[in-house]
């Protein structure tokens, strides 16, 4: 999934605009832009230096086979001038992807300040393509002092799975969609990588134990498909994501930490509970009845 988060311009701040980030979702197209015509954009700037429909962001397609692998293919982006009146230019955080973007451009790269900083100004109907932004850039509605300007970058979302959440092929199949819909990953094992673990219900397993150690949130099946609803409900809308307070999974073993069952916060946020989720196991002994499931734990 990418964010695209605005930094409103000096007279916007002025008026009490506020920075706000967007979750943008693959295989769609996002119009930026001050019209107030429905349907003309998907997100709405009210500042004096954007056109009524200022640029676009091409999300490229994103498949069932990327979406089930931490190495799969990411969606591409796409950005498009579409005959503003004061331009649209994109600055890159290194020079080879600079490169890459002035190669595609008629217009030449442009300085600022004191020449150490570069953007390439898009032509007018030449779409940029931006790759699957390895990191992140920064896009400019106009060429001037103080207008409104934008950071676009990749953030992932990696969802590890329990055997329950997906307990047979059509609840794999649906937790798939949803993931491929919002431009996540679904994993079957857990790693670092893992952004949330999503179970029906918290029992004592090693994924389980590993999310709570990691400080990685617990959240029921419904929250995966909330973050779906919300996303195609409204498109562009603000990137937050559901609370996932709303969507605590019950504790139906005996066996996890009295601590957690006492404080479902304790395993559900972890914002700053990773100090006492590293206790919940002190003094505890684990036995693993294979090696191979011991590895795997000591690896992660």
């Amino acid at each position: 999934m990418f964010v695209l988060t605005y930094h409103p311009g000096t007279d916007a701040k002025k008026s009490g605009a506020q920075a706000k980030s967007y979750r943008l979702c693959p295989q769609k197209q996002y119009v930026i832009g001050r019209s107030v015509k429905p349907g003309d954009v998907d997100i709405l700037i009210d500042e004096k230096t954007i056109s009524r429909k200022h640029v676009a962001i091409l999300i490229g397609p994103y498949d069932r086979v990327s979406a089930s692998s931490l190495g799969g293919r990411r969606p591409t982006v796409k950005l498009e001038d579409l005959g503003s009146r004061s331009g649209t230019t994109v600055r890159a955080r290194d020079s080879k992807a600079l490169a890459h973007f002035s190669s595609q451009q008629a217009s030449p790269m442009e300085s600022q300040g004191d020449g150490s900083v570069e953007y390439q100004r898009l032509g007018k109907g030449r779409p940029l393509d931006l790759g699957a932004l390895d990191k992140s850039v920064v896009i400019r509605l106009a060429a001037i002092s103080g207008a409104a300007w934008f950071t676009l970058k990749y953030s992932p979302l990696v969802w590890c799975y329990s055997s329950g959440a997906c307990k047979d092929d059509a609840s794999h199949a649906a937790t798939l969609d949803h993931a491929v819909a919002v431009g996540a990953v679904l994993a079957k094992a857990f790693s670092p990588a893992c952004t949330h673990l999503v179970t029906p219900s918290v029992v004592v397993s090693a994924k389980v134990c590993l999310a709570l150690l990691a400080g990685v949130p617990l959240v029921s099946p419904a929250w995966v498909a909330e973050v779906r609803s919300r996303t195609e409900r409204s498109p562009g809308e603000a990137a937050a994501l559901p609370d996932i307070a709303d969507f605590q999974p019950p504790v139906l073993d005996a066996g996890v930490p009295h601590g957690c069952r006492a404080d479902p916060a304790l395993w559900v946020v972890s914002a700053g509970n990773t100090a006492r989720r590293q206790a919940l196991f002190s003094g505890r002994l684990f036995c693993f009845l294979q090696r191979e499931q011991l590895e795997r734990v000591r690896s992660t």
